[in-house]
């Protein structure tokens, strides 16, 4: 503006163009039109930065930031299946099913709620989801196989480092996707900051420009009524409007000394009064959270020659916190000279927990993955522990059961040469004497038999020998061996088939013969006299487990039964929980369950006390075709077993 422009305002003397009346009022329109202008240009850029800033912000919450931890959920889940597959090798095969199916049910529900947000993130990130989805379903083909027992345990640990490969390339794929979201993230987060930021310093811009266009209307209005008026009428719109602005906007003087302006936003940032701040220029310290006092204060005296850029807490007189973003900056003229100080302050609570929520999940991410590694690390050493134990436990049993089995052998052989005579005649006395000797080292060595053949078990040096033949034929020859040693007791034997049809299976005989042999036994030895034994071959669901056809026998008594205390250990060695009830060493039920586990199958148990007891053996059974059951009714008819399959070995419990 020039000298001669400045007399005209301050009515020192009359301008040069007073006698060029449409000059004069071009002249006195323009800062009207410019006040105008600033403040639809001010509002435009409001809603049009709230719009970007809010649509950003939807995008971040409602798609970006539930992706991530979706992702997150996904690798935990995948961590936790690989874990639980090595758990299941280690025996705890329940246990390790069950949390392998929450696993893999916690993933499939965060794979299904992450492929809606992926479709809208473009064609990178559906990319990185289909092919973790594939890497998924390939390790899935594996898991599942071992968990629904369609491939043995041994089988599976020949695979692991694939299997485990498969699960790493998973983890991986799931961080890809990850990243991809986090940079897609981050770039909406930038582009928030930088709308704020761009809209906050333009409409400072605006402000300020609305400021000086009313400031020049003011000077120019001397004299001039209604132009006075009109300006008076452009001010409340311009007030109205910046009352309306959810950011706090406010002016003062060059020195800082007083506030020219502030809108009513700072009351709903600071819950405080703003006549405060007409008071005192430094009351924007009211309320600041003590730990960001002293910043705030430095940067506020710091204004007459320079500006702001921070962020801080502020505490409301209600107790709630709410962050500010605020920025303070001097105005100067066209001559370079500071005549106004501006500030502009945001809050940015909302942005704020966003972060400390994303933060959240990050840190929860970090601790997943390091309970898995823990996890896993944990699994290693057990496993390594127990392989060096059950190799001790089997090299010690097998040693100790050489070493006593042939004394016992040769001592049994002595006594057979005196019992027949061959030595000499013996008195009744004697021989019953001898008779009973032998039969405490018949016990003996039967004894060692079984740790052999729990060695072996454990060891996985157990050989199957598979054959085809009738599961009911079977339970007829073994109530036909123990018959004998009931009836001593007065106890009776009942035997049912409640198949319609033939019990065909391919198992090996013998060992099914085994353990069906020890679960009459047991029924006579705990049964007192008088008792009843029911032997009864069926086929049906075993409850409790996969799906399938079965083919079971039961062996129920009506002995004293079991306390329910005591049912969990009944399969574990040497337990024995009333030794006074009848003989025995208290592994034949260990063995005959390694047996079972061997042949792909299980004993079962149901009992009460009082009442009796009821050992179910279970056997999956298998489709025979035409042929087989006509060489299983040649066998029944004949009498002659088939030929025995080829041996197989027994991948031991471990």
């Amino acid at each position: 503006m020039s000298a001669h422009d400045g007399d005209a305002l301050d009515g020192s003397s009359r301008p040069a163009t007073v006698h060029r009346p449409l000059f004069s009022r071009t002249r006195g329109l323009l800062p009207f039109g410019l006040v105008l202008l600033s403040l639809l240009s001010l509002a435009a850029l409001h809603l049009f930065a709230n719009y970007e800033t809010e649509r950003l912000r939807r995008r971040v919450t409602e798609v970006l930031e539930p992706s991530r931890a979706l992702v997150s959920e996904i690798r935990a889940a995948t961590a936790l299946e690989a874990a639980s597959a090595r758990g299941y090798l280690l025996g705890d095969d329940a246990r390790s099913a069950a949390i392998r199916a929450d696993a893999k049910r916690e993933r499939a529900i965060a794979l299904s709620r992450l492929l809606p947000l992926i479709e809208t993130l473009g064609p990178d990130a559906r990319t990185r989801t289909d092919e973790l989805s594939a890497t998924l379903r390939s390790a899935d083909l594996v898991f599942d196989s071992l968990f629904s027992g369609h491939i043995s345990s041994r089988d599976y640990s020949a695979e692991l480092d694939r299997a485990e490969e498969r699960a790493v390339t998973a983890s991986n794929r799931a961080a890809d996707l990850g990243k991809v979201i986090a940079a897609d993230v981050a770039q909406r987060q930038s582009n928030v900051r930088a709308i704020q930021r761009t809209s906050a310093l333009l409409t400072t811009v605006l402000v300020l420009l609305a400021l000086v266009a009313a400031f020049l209307v003011e000077r120019l209005g001397k004299g001039y009524r209604s132009v006075l008026e009109e300006l008076s009428g452009s001010e409340e719109r311009f007030r109205q409007i910046v009352e309306a602005i959810h950011d706090f906007i406010w002016l003062s003087d060059a020195r800082f000394t007083k506030h020219l302006y502030a809108n009513a936003a700072y009351e709903q940032i600071w819950g405080r009064s703003r006549e405060r701040l007409y008071e005192n220029a430094y009351a924007l310290v009211d309320g600041v959270h003590a730990d960001d006092v002293a910043r705030v204060s430095d940067a506020l005296r710091r204004l007459p020659g320079g500006e702001y850029d921070i962020e801080f807490r502020v505490v409301r007189p209600d107790g709630e916190q709410r962050w500010v973003w605020s920025r303070g900056f001097p105005v100067r003229n066209d001559r370079g000279v500071i005549y106004r100080i501006a500030g502009i302050s945001e809050d940015i609570t909302d942005r704020k927990v966003a972060e400390s929520e994303r933060d959240l999940l990050l840190q929860r991410e970090k601790q997943a993955r390091s309970a898995s590694e823990e996890a896993r690390a944990a699994a290693e050493a057990r496993r390594a522990e127990l392989e060096r134990v059950t190799a001790s436990r089997a090299r010690l049993i097998r040693g100790f059961s050489h070493d006593v089995k042939n004394p016992l052998g040769a001592a049994d052989g002595f006594l057979a040469l005196l019992e027949d005579g061959i030595l000499g005649g013996l008195e009744p006395k004697q021989q019953e004497s001898v008779r009973r000797a032998r039969r405490s080292i018949g016990a003996a060595l039967a004894l060692i038999g079984y740790l052999l053949d729990l060695a072996r078990a454990e060891a996985g040096q157990l050989e199957i020998h598979e054959a085809m033949f009738d599961l009911a034929a079977l339970a007829k020859e073994v109530s036909e061996d123990f018959r004998a040693a009931a009836e001593s007791k007065q106890q009776t034997i009942e035997l049912t088939d409640a198949a319609a049809e033939p019990l065909t299976i391919c198992s090996d005989h013998d060992r099914a013969r085994q353990v069906l042999a020890n679960l009459v036994s047991n029924a006579v030895k705990y049964t007192g006299r008088g008792g009843q034994i029911r032997i009864c071959a069926k086929s049906g669901v075993r409850p409790a487990t996969e799906k399938g056809e079965w083919l079971a026998i039961d062996v129920a008594d009506d002995g004293p039964g079991i306390a329910p205390e005591h049912q969990p250990r009944l399969f574990d060695e040497f337990a024995r929980f009333d030794p006074t009830a009848a003989e025995g060493s208290g592994i034949g039920l260990a063995i005959s369950q390694r047996i079972a586990s061997a042949l792909n199958g299980a004993i079962t148990v149901v009992s009460e006390v009082g009442v009796g007891s009821t050992f179910t053996f279970w056997l999956p059974a298998n489709k025979s075709s035409d042929e087989t059951r006509s060489a299983v009714s040649e066998q029944r008819e004949d009498g002659v077993a088939p030929e025995r399959g080829r041996p197989r070995e027994m991948i031991g419990k471990r």
